[in-house]
């Protein structure tokens, strides 16, 4: 299946994260800080984000501040890749 990146951002939000969130409904620019995803979560987001996009995360831009809404993820991952071809 060919998921846009938001998309597969929020099926890897879903999948990685303990929380009881239906991430297809939340808004883009909402916090995932606020909606409770922690350090260790983000992690493991940040990892299987690395996997599916085939990008590297940095460890400067491995900051949940920085990459804190699914808009923040999307355009990084969006840039990237782009950097990457």
């Amino acid at each position: 299946m060919n998921y846009s990146i938001d998309q597969q951002t929020r099926v890897i939000l879903s999948e990685k994260t303990p929380l009881k969130v239906d991430f297809d409904r939340i808004q883009s620019c909402e916090s995932l800080s606020g909606l409770g995803i922690n350090s260790i979560d983000f992690i493991k987001v940040a990892v299987e984000i690395e996997v599916v996009f085939g990008i590297t995360i940095s460890e400067d831009d491995l900051d949940l501040e920085k990459l804190d809404t699914i808009d923040d993820i999307v355009k990084f991952v969006t840039e990237q890749m782009s950097i990457r071809k």
